[in-house]
């Protein structure tokens, strides 16, 4: 059965709230949309990035409208959204974005979760696997969790995300996360960070992603491999149980409005 964490962490003189649903691999289910989660039905974080307003005319040209995400999202082989067998790294061009994967059937290697980074699932082979073989995908970015960087900017540079500008990766922002953590029971973190503790928290304080990596590996160790790191900003959300309730933490603007994102990261409790 999946649990829920919370706490503070300082890093760089910031302190921010971080809220996790620590769950299995096997139980993490259909992407949905953020008003499914929030009937009661499901659990989970924010998804996947996606166009809130008018998408820049290059991705119009290839078809992207308003709504439509523009990172990878598969279920049980599936794209769940239009798009959502591509990663586009800028907007005029799809690139090896991070993406995190379960697969239906272990390899023979004994592997059946990773996050790699690659273009699109359209056609996709790698060590053997195959669209047929994908339980689950999610695009994001990469964080490298099995890598070390002597400083934020050698991180910068090797993410495959390299052409985005610095208000997807250096901002200091809310941000949402999936982690492999390894184990026998509850082995995949869903992440959230906030900068307050309320119900509602408005987006002026938070990590940028090289501060984001540093607290995962330092609170959940320093042997981890596969993580990336989802939509963030006012996109970021999650539901929870605490103490035998239903709980939701949303990102709001400062007229307490809240975002409708196209996709969620859901498990059953």
């Amino acid at each position: 059965m999946p649990s829920f964490t919370s706490n503070t962490y300082t890093i760089n003189s910031k302190t921010i709230y971080y809220k996790a649903i620590l769950t299995n691999h096997d139980d993490i289910g259909d992407f949905d949309d953020c008003y499914t989660v929030a009937s009661g039905s499901l659990y989970g974080i924010n998804g996947t990035f996606f166009y809130l307003g008018t998408p820049p005319q290059a991705a119009q040209n290839d078809g992207y409208s308003t709504g439509d995400v523009y990172r990878i999202a598969i279920y049980d082989t599936q794209s769940e959204r239009d798009y959502g067998l591509i990663n586009r790294q800028t907007a005029s061009n799809y690139g090896n974005c991070g993406t995190y994967v379960k697969l239906i059937n272990t390899l023979p290697s004994g592997r059946f979760v990773f996050s790699d980074s690659f273009t699109d699932f359209t056609n996709y082979q790698y060590i053997g696997i195959t669209r047929s073989n994908v339980r689950y995908a999610i695009g994001g970015i990469n964080l490298y969790l099995n890598k070390t960087y002597q400083n934020d900017e050698a991180y910068y540079s090797e993410t495959d995300v390299d052409a985005e500008d610095d208000n997807v990766t250096k901002s200091s922002v809310h941000r949402s996360a999936i982690v492999y953590l390894g184990g026998e029971t509850n082995d995949t973190l869903l992440l959230t960070v906030f900068s307050g503790n309320n119900d509602l928290c408005q987006n002026v304080n938070g990590l940028n992603l090289f501060e984001l990596r540093t607290m995962i590996l330092d609170l959940w160790g320093p042997n981890l491999y596969y993580g990336i790191a989802l939509d963030g900003g006012g996109s970021t959300q999650i539901v929870y149980r605490e103490n035998n309730q239903r709980k939701t933490v949303r990102t709001a603007d400062a007229y307490g409005n809240t975002r409708k994102v196209r996709t969620m990261v859901c498990t059953s409790w």
